[in-house]
Parts: C-alpha cells; structure tokens; sequence
C-alpha cells in the first residue's frame, strides 16, 4: 500500500523557550496597557512611543497594532491608521472592531465599497456589533438607500440601548422619509443617553419646528434646552484644553481652528470602536 504521509508537527518549545515567550507577551501587554493610559490622559505621542515598544518586543502583538491605528486615525492620519488595523487584521482576522475601525478608515479616505466589505466582515463576526450596524445604516443612508439603512440602524438601537448616537442617526433617517415624531422621539431617546450630545439637540431643535410652527412656547423651551447643551460641550471642551499633552489645534491656528481640530478628532475617536482592556475603549458614533 501507498505510504500515509502526516504533517510535520513542530517540535514542542523547551522549557526555556517556553518561558521566554511567556515573559516577551507580559511585557508587550504590560507597554499596551501603558500605552493606553497615556492615550487616556491625552498624551498621544507617549502613547504612541509605547505602543511601538510593545511591537519591539512583539511585533505580532494585536493590541498594540491595534491600539496604534487607533492613535493614529484619531490624529486623522488615516494612512497609517488603515495600515496598523490591517496588519492586525493579518495577525487576527477574527478581530471584529479591527475590521469595523478600517470601514471607518476608508470611508474617510473615499474608498466607500472597501468599506462596506469591512463592516460586513465585522458583522459576519459578530452580528449584533453595534457600531458596525449604526456605521453601515449611516453609509446607506448617505447612499440614499434607506431600505437597506433602517433595519441596520434599528438593529444598531436594539443591540446596545446605551448607544445614543445610533438613536440620533435613526432619527436622521426616520426625519429623511418624512417620519418627523418618530425622528423627535429618537432624538429624544438619544439626549435621554447623551444630554450634551451636539447632532440630536441641533436635530430635534430642527424637527420641532416641523410640528410645533408658530407655538413659541414649545419651541422656546427646546432652544433653551439646545443652549444649555451648547455651554456643557464647551466646558467639556475646556476640561479637554487642560488635559496634560492635549494638542488641540495647528500652529498658528488660533483659537477658531483650535476648536474645529478639536472637534474633528473628538469625531474620529468617537467613530472607531474601543476594545476592552488593553486597548483604547472609546465610543462609537458617526454623525451626520
């Protein structure tokens, strides 16, 4: 009979090697988890700087490739953002928020269909992925194909009850087809999560001079709302100015450009997904 050929089976690591590998993994965690409390505290190059020695001690290590590209997307350099979250993707194709974060990447960078494909292989994953049904409903919705949006962005709101600004983007959609009180309740849901949330105040402000035109009562009471909202943001904007290493504008840009640049990497942090533990964990949301 003919020979049964087997796989060569790699030869068990030794017991020195063995520990080697375990200690080389510690210490790449222990420079990650560094790493993300300096991108906490807003100190983004010393984030940085730990997170390549995280790479430099284990150059396959996800979350720090990870964490990096989402460094870098929030300092809006989207070319290396989108090459640390594929090379991670290399290293884990099974990492669902790695292939959302490059959807949102690419977008960005005008590769619309790239994108898609990320957001359903982020979905293929892990279907109830909140951040990538609210990301792909609000493509569709920019696409005007809103039969295919209004499912994904109400699977989005079921899927995470807390996520307030897939409750702002329905109501974008539900306002587009002419479903104005469902839209305000939307909003209304959405500012339930997220008082000071800038889009669903603007937005509801908006659609309730839809309905309530010539009530000024109604209409005076939400713009109050809206103001109080617009000062909270600022506060917050202001807390954000202080933190130790926040950068928040060009050189030479002044204090109107410092805000808008502020407001531009709040939005792509905001719009990449955080993961637990070692890694950066912020919110996901994309506006209008």
């Amino acid at each position: 009979p003919p020979p049964i050929w087997h796989a060569a089976q790699p030869a068990p690591p030794t017991p020195a090697a063995a520990a080697a590998g375990l200690i080389s993994g510690n210490l790449a965690a222990a420079l990650t988890d560094l790493g993300t409390q300096k991108k906490l505290q807003g100190d983004l190059a010393a984030a940085i700087t730990q997170y390549e020695l995280a790479l430099s001690v284990s150059s396959r290590y996800t979350d720090a490739l990870y964490n990096l590209g989402v460094v870098y997307a929030e300092t809006a350099n989207l070319s290396k953002a989108a090459f640390f979250y594929e090379t991670a993707i290399a290293f884990n194709p099974l990492c669902a928020e790695a292939h959302n974060n490059l959807g949102v990447v690419l977008r960005e960078m005008g590769q619309v269909d790239r994108a898609v494909e990320c957001y359903f292989r982020a979905l293929n994953l892990r279907p109830n992925f909140h951040q990538s049904l609210n990301n792909l409903g609000v493509l569709f919705t920019s696409q005007g194909r809103v039969g295919e949006a209004m499912p994904l962005l109400t699977a989005a709101v079921a899927a995470a009850p807390g996520y307030a600004e897939a409750y702002n983007n329905l109501g974008v959609l539900q306002r587009d087809v002419g479903c104005v009180p469902e839209a305000i309740r939307s909003y209304e849901k959405c500012l339930a999560v997220d008082p000071i949330c800038r889009s669903a105040g603007q937005n509801r402000l908006l659609a309730l001079n839809y309905i309530y035109d010539g009530e000024e009562e109604v209409v005076s009471l939400a713009h109050a709302e809206w103001g109080r909202g617009f000062q909270a943001r600022h506060l917050r904007m202001d807390r954000q100015r202080m933190r130790p290493g926040w950068k928040g504008g060009r050189e030479g840009g002044g204090e109107e450009r410092e805000e808008i640049d502020a407001w531009m990497a709040m939005a792509m942090s905001a719009m990449v997904s955080g993961r637990v533990g070692r890694v950066a964990s912020d919110d996901g949301r994309m506006e209008e």
